[in-house]
């Protein structure tokens, strides 16, 4: 039989597996739902040398709309970039899901929306790999902080100008402004065309290469007619 100290200790010790057992039991549970969600992002930056690196004096793009979907490509959630191009998908519980630009950036408002100049870009991949403008991943850790999007942009303004009045015989010389206010060589040149320069043909006059953040210019002559009254 039992004596009271005994039934003392038994019961101590029982009263100890049963903490041991319940703190074991939370630390799993907080253990384990710690390690079920996760984030996924995280920038978006305007890549203007276009090799789709990070580079240091590249800024980030405010503005841009980032949506999230699940494995089946339903609509779960949206966010927007912030000043520093930062986007963040937070709490999330592990799984498979599609990170994607949405197509309301390049509508009207949009912050890549594209103008009569200028036109945005995705940036190709650092490692040759086509660029897309959505993700799929599988989040299995606390963090996924890898999902970057970079973009460039083409832009070029135009500008032509001349005598406010001339007569018939005068020899105009019409000058020419060509700016690149891009990210990207325009290859195959700049083609300029002018029907009152160049009546013949497809009225080509000049055409040239010219640089990212660069200006060209050139004049080209013209003797005019009594005919040009007018014009």
């Amino acid at each position: 039989m039992l004596k009271n100290l005994d039934l003392l200790r038994l019961t101590k010790i029982i009263c100890v597996l049963l903490f041991l057992i319940s703190s074991s039991f939370y630390a799993q549970t907080d253990n384990s739902a710690a390690l079920w969600f996760g984030n996924l992002g995280d920038y978006i930056w305007h890549d203007s040398n276009v090799d789709g690196i990070q580079d240091e004096n590249e800024l980030g793009i405010e503005g841009v709309i980032v949506e999230l979907y699940d494995s089946e490509m339903n609509f779960l959630d949206s966010t927007v970039s912030d000043l520093n191009g930062i986007y963040l998908f937070s709490n999330l519980t592990f799984g498979t899901y599609t990170i994607k630009i949405s197509d309301k950036n390049f509508t009207a408002g949009g912050v890549l929306e594209d103008s009569v100049n200028k036109k945005w870009y995705l940036s190709p991949k650092e490692n040759g790999d086509k660029p897309s403008y959505s993700v799929t991943v599988t989040l299995d850790t606390l963090e996924n902080l890898t999902i970057d999007f970079g973009f460039f942009y083409t832009c070029m303004n135009f500008y032509k100008s001349g005598p406010d009045s001339v007569k018939a015989g005068d020899v105009i010389n019409y000058n020419f402004r060509v700016e690149n206010c891009g990210d990207v060589v325009l290859h195959g040149g700049v083609s300029v065309y002018d029907s009152l320069i160049n009546p013949e043909g497809d009225h080509l006059i000049r055409n040239g290469v010219v640089e990212p953040r660069t200006v060209w210019e050139f004049s080209a002559p013209y003797i005019s007619t009594k005919d040009d009254c007018g014009k």
